[in-house]
């Protein structure tokens, strides 16, 4: 028996402690206090410290008494071909504040009551199915819950009898799938009087068990039993639900995410606005589009919501980007075209810059020639801009246009068009490049990478091996001096290619091979 020379403990096992200790070193060091270990161990993310946690038991037990370094971890619970049942009994299981429940349950034993109590994060996986009476008894064990999330969590009975306890402590609600209105009465139960962060959705209608259609009367009485503490909303959005919170007297959000249903009355959502000046953050992700006529409702948005930091919604084929200048504070914009169809915008606009946006998200939307220079010329800050499956007359209006930033940090474009050149200027303020897709020649995507000499990460995901054997080139080179990180999804690779790929990269901080998509 040794002693071992890292952790001080007594080691039964055959074989040199520093086999056991997974540590290389030669020379015996003192023996340090706990206090000392956790400080060293709070330097790891969580899974270095796990592995750190199984080395002996003395580390575990300091991982385990010490609240900053468990608060980093999180026990999955994962085995979809054995359930837990009543005999599962874990062992040595951490007392972590976050759990992951994917395996499907039919009882919880005695150990859930002493886990229970230390989490405050709780998740259920997307798609588990689960008796109503193992859910409560979950529950009834996490007195100290905060955050509860249940993406498409379908409950295979109903619920015959309200539950007798309450989450008091809960902060934040998260249900993805109400597919009977009886879950509001459940959920109303559950969650005590702090709740402040709230997402309720429901399928469509002729998805649901129930015999009657979900009516967004009933959702917004369960919202309104929270509008004294409610501060973020994810909901459906429908005219019904948009004409009944209006009524809302004492709601005050600061989030608001409006999804899935039809939304046919683009002023309901003005007057909201009108009812909620201390938004934030305002996301309309389906239910409506706005087009040209609706430019007004969206400056006058724009005039009721001085808060207003991020903005995301729907346009329409054809809109004029103008109305963005009436959102003085917005530091986010994303705009989404239709997914059948790219969608036309406009700029034409001569007033002040708009100093205070710095993030650009655009999907499926069309530039015509200049436009987007013309736009990008009146926010002199963008610091990240991302552009997926957008259309340009031609690439070299891209590439003009993100020439003139000069405080451009992060990019995610595709390329798509071969007949265009790369940036006659060097992106030199570029630290962070995702190309989801391209169609580039090599000797152009070489011109590429050539013109982001400060790049410190890349991921590509590109079919064609010439584009993996450029960058492998450009590292090679030097012509990347201040990459750190490398992510290539690409065809499959030998397992000799991918050796070849992390010896030209070894000098790299992190290189992460997958397959395209």
């Amino acid at each position: 028996m040794e002693s071992c020379e890292i952790c001080g403990e007594l080691h039964p096992w055959r074989g040199t402690v520093v086999e056991r200790c997974a540590t290389s070193a030669k020379e015996s060091l003192p023996e340090l206090p706990p206090e000392m270990w956790a400080e060293i161990f709070n330097h790891l993310p969580a899974f270095p410290l796990l592995k750190m946690r199984q080395v002996c038991r003395r580390w575990r037990d300091i991982v385990d008494h010490s609240l900053a370094l468990v608060s980093k971890l999180r026990v999955t619970f994962f085995d979809v071909h054995n359930p837990i049942d009543g005999s599962f009994e874990p062992k040595h299981l951490p007392r972590v504040p976050n759990a992951y429940l994917v395996s499907f349950v039919t009882e919880v034993g005695p150990w859930w009551a002493s886990f229970g109590e230390g989490l405050t994060t709780l998740e259920f996986g997307s798609g588990s199915e689960i008796k109503s009476s193992v859910f409560l008894d979950i529950l009834r064990h996490t007195p100290n819950l905060r955050v509860l999330d249940l993406p498409l969590v379908e409950f295979i009975d109903d619920f015959s009898t309200l539950p007798d306890f309450r989450l008091d402590k809960l902060e934040e609600l998260r249900a993805h799938y109400i597919d009977v209105p009886e879950m509001f009465d459940v959920y109303r139960v559950l969650c005590g009087c702090g709740l402040k962060s709230l997402t309720v959705m429901w399928p469509d209608y002729h998805d649901c068990r129930s015999v009657e259609p979900l009516e967004a009367a009933r959702a917004a009485h369960f919202v309104r039993g929270f509008q004294t503490t409610l501060a973020e909303l994810h909901i459906n959005g429908s005219d019904e639900l948009l004409t009944e919170m209006v009524t809302f007297d004492r709601l005050k959000l600061r989030k608001l995410r409006l999804t899935y249903e039809e939304l046919s009355n683009g002023w309901l959502l003005v007057n909201l606005c009108r009812k909620q000046p201390l938004l934030e953050y305002l996301a309309v992700d389906e239910g409506f589009k706005f087009n040209q006529e609706s430019v007004v409702m969206l400056n006058q948005i724009g005039h009721l919501l001085p808060k207003l930091t991020y903005l995301s919604i729907k346009v329409a084929p054809f809109l004029d980007l103008t109305f963005l200048f009436n959102f003085a504070n917005l530091h986010t914009l994303e705009l989404y075209g239709d997914h059948e169809n790219f969608s036309l915008v406009q700029f034409a606009f001569s007033g002040n810059d708009n100093p205070n946006l710095n993030t650009l998200h655009l999907g499926k939307i069309h530039f015509q020639k200049c436009v987007f220079q013309q736009f990008l010329n009146k926010l002199p800050n963008i610091r990240t801009i991302s552009l997926r499956n957008c259309k340009f007359n031609a690439q070299s209006d891209l590439f003009e246009a993100l020439v003139s930033l000069k405080h451009l940090n992060k990019l995610t474009l595709d390329i798509q068009e071969t007949g265009c050149s790369s940036p006659a200027t060097p992106l030199a303020t570029l630290k962070h490049l995702r190309i989801r897709s391209c169609e580039m020649s090599r000797k152009l995507f070489a011109s590429f990478l050539a013109s982001c000499p400060h790049l410190r990460e890349l991921w590509l995901n590109s079919r064609q091996a010439v584009h993996v054997e450029e960058v492998l080139a450009a590292i090679s080179l030097q012509l990347l001096p201040q990459l750190a990180v490398l992510t290539l999804l690409t065809r499959p690779m030998t397992k000799e290619a991918k050796y070849y790929v992390r010896y030209v990269c070894r000098a790299l901080e992190k290189v992460e091979i997958g397959l395209e998509f």
